[in-house]
Formats: structure tokens, C-alpha cells, sequence
């Protein structure tokens, strides 16, 4: 079975091309680190749709969610997991 869906590729494929067809006609070392950043913001966004923390108790995503947890002893969520998008920049060399 492969890694990525046919879905996920035409996203990342579409957010590339929506950041670099813009600047194919300005000079590559002006834009590159804004293009660089812009990109992989980016897939932070995809990889932290695709991966929100949920509540530990009824499994809940952050949002939308209920003001209060139907399954916690004190009707709060706690939310756990999810994608770190922090240090997802952080090891593309983004200081978020």
C-alpha cells in the first residue's frame, strides 16, 4: 500500500505550485528563503490538519469541540497528541 494517497500528492503538489509558479519570473536568490519558509509553513498547515490533538477522554478534536467533556469526572477536556508543528519548523531551520 503506498505512503501517500493520490489525495495527499495533489495537495502538496498544489500548495508547491501556488508558491513557486507565482516567482518563476523573479530571481531565485531574492525570493528563496521566503519560498523556503512559505513552503514548508505550509506543510505544517497540511501535516496539523491531518493530525489534531484530541481529548484524551472522548477523543474530542481541539476544534470544534464541546465546551465540556462528556467523559471527564471534571468536565474539561485534556487534550493530547497531535502534530508539533514547532518542531516541525524547528527541524526545517524555521524559528517559528
Amino acid at each position: 500500500m503506498p505512503r501517500y494517497s493520490k489525495e495527499q500528492i495533489d495537495d502538496v503538489a498544489g500548495l508547491l505550485f501556488a508558491r513557486v509558479a507565482p516567482v518563476m519570473k523573479v530571481p531565485a536568490a531574492r525570493l528563496a528563503v521566503d519560498t523556503i519558509t512559505a513552503i514548508c509553513q505550509d506543510f505544517a498547515d497540511l501535516f496539523a490538519a491531518d493530525n489534531p490533538p484530541v481529548c484524551r477522554w472522548c477523543t474530542a478534536p481541539v476544534e470544534p469541540s464541546p465546551t465540556n467533556c462528556p467523559k471527564s469526572a471534571l468536565g474539561q477536556h485534556t487534550y493530547l497528541g497531535g502534530f508539533d508543528r514547532t518542531a516541525f519548523l524547528r527541524a526545517c531551520g524555521i524559528e517559528p
